[in-house]
């Protein structure tokens, strides 16, 4: 008797589970998506003197800045820093972006100006970004490499 009650309930859950839509699959969010609080930047370029490394450890004024990015491929940046010994709000703007998971790169647009970058990490705490840019370094206009660390935050 046993037996023949677990056929039934077999096959209405082979039923159930099969029948099922994608749609009612739940959509994975990629780790990106939220809010996020940099921390420290390291830039790395060649001057005409040799190799040049500066490590930026961002003062507890510069970590209230926050970069977030929605689901819809905007976000927005509020940064921070001090002038004349007080921490103030520096700027508030939003921006688009298109991210590869694939490729690992992200690509953000603000201001009508692209910045082309590469995650080397991504995962739900932490997000370390690469920029390779020309920058202007004790007088001298070269290629760098600027790398930005950043852990997601809730506030």
């Amino acid at each position: 008797m046993k037996n023949i009650l677990l056929i039934p309930v077999a096959f209405l859950l082979l039923f159930v589970f099969s029948c099922r839509s994608s749609s009612d699959d739940p959509v994975e969010v990629s780790p990106l998506i939220g809010k996020w609080q940099p921390y420290r930047a390291v830039i790395n370029a060649t001057l005409s003197t040799g190799p040049y490394t500066n490590t930026i450890e961002y003062s507890e004024c510069m970590q209230k800045t926050r970069v977030t990015f929605s689901d819809n491929n905007t976000g927005g940046m509020l940064t921070y820093g001090e002038e004349n010994g007080t921490c103030v709000q520096q700027e508030n703007v939003n921006f688009t972006y298109t991210h590869n998971p694939t490729a690992n790169t992200l690509n953000i647009t603000r201001n009508g100006q692209t910045q082309n970058g590469t995650i080397k990490t991504l995962s739900k705490s932490d997000l370390v970004y690469i920029v390779e840019e020309n920058f202007d370094i004790q007088g001298e206009t070269v290629p760098a490499n600027v790398t930005f660390y950043l852990r997601k935050t809730k506030d």
